[in-house]
């Protein structure tokens, strides 16, 4: 009866245990990098939703005098009055250079971020929006963030 192992039985089995180590090791690796996107894909659509909401929170208690240029929208800016807690304020919202403020503060600054709108009144889909005594019906606004796009129409009335 012999006592020990032979150098081939040692060899067997630590290659038996890097074997499952490696196994491991990249069942671990490929865990921490789906987490890892998941995070990132779960923090651009809290951006992208919160900035949707804020629109939409703000266009919902849009106002429209009878008179003057209340609601001006173009491309990559919008500025418009709406009910507040204190009466009637103006809100503007501005693209530019991969920032994204409102009232002059800054939501959101990272160039992989765009937002563009559209203007709809009746049936017709307008670039730009500058008539006076009249708003538009819905503003369409399109999202674009870290290969994430989102379009949403947000009625003014």
């Amino acid at each position: 009866m012999r006592k020990g192992l032979t150098l081939i039985e040692l060899l067997v089995a630590l290659a038996i245990a890097a074997l499952i180590g490696g196994t491991l090791l990249g069942l671990l690796m490929g865990t921490i990098r789906g987490r890892a996107f998941s995070e990132s894909a779960t923090i651009e659509n809290q951006i992208i939703r919160g900035v949707l909401e804020m629109l939409y929170s703000d266009l919902r208690t849009s106002f429209q005098t009878e008179k003057g240029l209340n609601f001006v929208g173009e491309k990559t800016r919008l500025s418009f009055l709406k009910m507040g807690k204190n009466g009637l304020e103006r809100v503007e919202y501005e693209f530019k250079d991969g920032k994204m403020l409102r009232n002059g503060t800054l939501l959101v600054e990272d160039k992989e971020f765009t937002i563009s709108f559209r203007f709809i009144k009746g049936k017709s889909y307008l670039d730009s929006w500058e008539k006076v005594g009249d708003k538009p019906d819905g503003v369409e606004v399109e999202i674009k963030y870290k290969g994430n796009s989102c379009k949403r129409l947000i009625l003014t009335y």
